[in-house]
């Protein structure tokens, strides 16, 4: 079974992908580009390139859809609140061809929406601060009236807006007094929304993380935060497992069971130091950053739902998880000690008390825990923490982005010998076998292989049938894929440069390959090393048949993937097939001048 995971660039889709990929679960994992934090880990087996659901929202939806079907996924995993929003709202579009292990939108809205959750969570007497509800329209006289105590906590309901069709990322404002509130409304757009001022809660942060099934836990999981960034409340970057104190798993089990939630979430919540008392700050109705402490805890949250949603029975949970085990992002956590050494307290928004900067420092060089462990950095799993390190030291040193292309030079070119050597044997193999490849005048049939039959296969066999057709040749030529279902069309991409070539995809649906196909054709041509090896392997096609296209325009050529990735990467991708073919049918001509009086075949359809 194959699971798409969303937003390969966040940590928690790391944590999921990681989780996944130990099962043996094929995961693949779409970002904004490539590479992506959780793209390169070793236990993703795929990656695909989406657009910005921010930026454009119906073809991020159209694009998910396009990986679907292109890359035979059976299952999503949406990481973000935007993407989880598009995903859910679009639910029918993907179910039931894809298992979505979400709650419904009604439900999910509900407690996303702070300023909705906050109404509910009175109604069901779960502590909240202190609130001034602000409907749309923005601050008005009476409710400022209503402001008694400062400083104050501005929140809006959502952490993302969609404003004229874009989507925009919200923050949590602070005001020391009343002019400062009355400048945030006037300033910030968003908050003409509805929003919420709220008093300051001091003390620890805990969180409750959930897996729902229709209303009911499944598995429940309670962390406290030690440090956090922004150091005045943020994201946790060192934190650890503890066990569910019981008045703050009632009520947040009272809200997720009133919703009949279905799928994780986590509620967050401040111990109130005057009262003792847990206050709810939000629901985080997706996957949360701190997800790899429970896993590393020993409630591995992602393959539970995996289980859930495939309807397995639910393995790990006889023995509970690891009270006392500590998770740290490590650069997280160096951001958090910039920050205290290089702001003071009232610009940090500091409650009176908080640690010195000199203990900020001892804290953060005596880390270490006897159950510690770090988050992005495995040993198991280097790429993602080389990945993540690349990126915060480019955003700290003033280089270039030509500077950095010919700082990185040696390192691209080390591994890119590496995989050269790597793949060597197997590209001598096929070199061997296309030299035994079969005699043009042998060849009545040609199938054409790829992945998905949705790219580069249909390219082929369209830009093969026009070209016979122009030089009088005729063969049976079929394309098909060995990772596909049948009856898609092309990718939309494939469409837009099969036709700046004058070449029509329209009628195109994907063909699954079977071992009868196989038989049936004198020349199968493969893309890449990876069809040959299952072609080879799994269908013990003859090969001398299997033939590797690109080795006609440069040998040890192969023709890469372009799904999912811009135009620009499919054209490249078609000049690569335009000149293999041509030099394939040269063969085929120059043999055919010869043999005038041969039989035509004629050439089958798609």
């Amino acid at each position: 079974m194959k699971v798409l995971v969303t937003d390969g660039d966040e940590r928690a889709a790391l944590a999921v992908t990681r989780s996944l990929g130990r099962q043996g679960i094929e995961v693949v994992v779409g970002a904004l580009q490539t590479p992506s934090l959780a793209g390169v880990s070793r236990y993703c087996t795929e990656f695909c390139v989406l657009p910005s659901p921010v930026v454009n929202p119906e073809r991020y939806v159209a694009s998910l859809l396009n990986v679907v079907r292109g890359k035979n996924i059976d299952m999503i995993f949406p990481i973000t609140d935007i993407a989880m929003t598009l995903v859910g709202a679009s639910r029918g579009l993907f179910e039931p061809r894809v298992k979505l292990p979400i709650p419904s939108m009604t439900a999910y809205e509900r407690l996303s929406d702070k300023y909705e959750l906050m109404q509910l969570a009175s109604r069901l007497q779960v502590p909240i601060p202190r609130t001034v509800f602000v409907p749309s329209g923005g601050l008005t006289d009476a409710l400022l009236e209503q402001v008694m105590d400062y400083p104050i906590v501005v929140k809006p309901a959502r952490s993302m807006v969609n404003t004229d069709g874009v989507w925009t990322k919200t923050s949590v404002h602070h005001a020391r007094t009343r002019a400062e509130l009355q400048t945030l409304y006037r300033e910030v757009r968003y908050l003409t929304e509805s929003s919420m001022i709220q008093s300051r809660v001091q003390g620890e942060g805990r969180g409750m993380f959930a897996l729902m099934n229709q209303g009911v836990p499944v598995a429940t999981f309670a962390h406290r935060r030690l440090r956090e960034k922004p150091p005045s409340g943020g994201v946790s970057v060192l934190r650890e497992s503890m066990a569910v104190p019981k008045e703050m798993g009632d009520v947040a089990l009272r809200l997720l069971e009133a919703t009949g939630w279905h799928g994780v979430a986590m509620v967050e919540f401040k111990m109130d130091e005057a009262r003792n008392q847990p206050i709810l700050m939000e629901v985080n109705g997706r996957w949360w950053g701190s997800l790899q402490l429970a896993i590393d805890a020993g409630i591995d949250f992602p393959f539970l739902l995996y289980q859930l949603a495939s309807g397995r029975p639910i393995q790990q949970l006889s023995i509970g998880y690891r009270e006392g085990t500590r998770s740290r992002w490590f650069l997280g956590d160096l951001d958090h000690l910039l920050l205290r050494l290089t702001r003071s307290s009232s610009q940090l928004n500091l409650p009176v008390g908080s640690p010195s900067r000199w203990r900020c420092v001892i804290d953060f060089l005596w880390a270490s825990h006897g159950d510690l462990h770090w988050e992005v950095e495995r040993w198991s799993d280097l790429k993602p923490a080389r990945y993540e390190w690349g990126h915060y030291i480019r955003a700290l040193l003033p280089f270039s982005e030509r500077q950095w292309t010919v700082i990185g030079l040696p390192f691209r070119a080390g591994r890119i010998v590496a995989e050269r050597i790597n793949s060597l044997p197997a590209r001598i193999a096929a070199g061997v076998e296309f030299s035994k490849r079969p005699r043009p005048e042998t060849v009545k049939s040609i199938l054409v292989a790829c992945t998905g039959n949705v790219c580069r296969s249909p390219l082929v066999e369209a830009y093969l049938k026009g070209q016979c057709l122009q030089r009088g040749l005729s063969f049976d030529i079929r394309s098909v894929g060995l990772d596909t279902s049948p009856g898609h069309p092309a990718d939309p991409s494939a469409l837009r440069v099969g036709r700046r070539h004058g070449l029509s995809l329209e009628g195109h649906r994907t063909t699954m390959f079977t071992s009868s196909l196989g038989v049936a054709s004198d020349l199968i041509l493969v893309m890449d090393l990876g069809h040959r090896a299952i072609l080879l392997k799994q269908y013990g096609a003859g090969s001398s048949k299997v033939v590797m296209l690109g080795y006609f325009d440069r040998m040890f050529h192969e023709i890469s993937d372009p799904f999912g990735k811009p135009d620009e990467q499919f054209e490249q991708c078609f000049e690569q097939i335009r000149r293999s073919c041509d030099r394939l049918l040269d063969s085929f001509s120059s043999i055919r001048g010869h043999h005038e009086d041969r039989t035509p075949v004629g050439i089958g359809a798609a």
